[in-house]
């Protein structure tokens, strides 16, 4: 990892599409709501907290828990106010796994803001993103198949339900759910 994960969470926070603007909570929250007693939204490398701070702005009705999780540095650095009903988190994920913290049946979905490589044929910029993740993060991006590879061998197996994208946005919001 690099020593200054700033630059990167900087850089993420401009380029990227905010993911609570690419998953449709309108029509997937009821769903959720009927599995879970309370809905919990953990970002996960949440970085500075802009993308979990604009949920409660566009969707003020929805009733939830909101927690950053993220190394304990970037939450240090923090520059703005975030809704106060947003608790931070420190937490080292390339020590373990992150959604550990929030064990057994208390997780029905997960949400994955990220790339999604083709397995062919793709485009270049896209190839440089990942090659720039390997060499500045010793992280890489994945396609679709490796993305339900690595949920299927965690301690609770998780499957894909669906992807979503936006036109112009390189990360796509990954749904995932216990497999049963």
């Amino acid at each position: 990892m690099s020593e200054s994960p700033s630059a990167y969470d900087c850089a993420m926070v401009r380029v990227c599409v905010p993911w609570c603007l690419k998953y449709p909570f309108e029509q997937r929250i009821p769903s959720i709501r009927s599995t879970a007693t309370k809905i919990v939204i953990v970002d996960i490398g949440g970085n500075q907290g802009v993308n979990l701070d604009r949920l409660p702005s566009s969707f003020s009705h929805l009733d939830c828990d909101l927690v950053l999780q993220d190394l304990p540095k970037t939450l240090i650095e923090i520059r703005t106010h975030l809704d106060p009903r947003i608790r931070s988190m420190a937490y080292d994920f390339s020590q373990h796994s992150a959604y550990r913290r929030f064990k057994g049946d208390s997780i029905k979905h997960l949400l994955i803001n990220k790339i999604i490589l083709s397995d062919t044929n793709e485009s270049l910029s896209r190839a440089e993103m990942d090659m720039l993740m390997l060499f500045l993060c010793d992280c890489m991006e994945h396609s679709k198949l490796q993305r339900e590879e690595s949920l299927a061998k965690v301690n609770s197996p998780l499957r894909i339900i669906d992807t979503w994208s936006v036109p112009g946005d390189q990360q796509s919001v990954i749904e995932a759910c216990l497999a049963e």
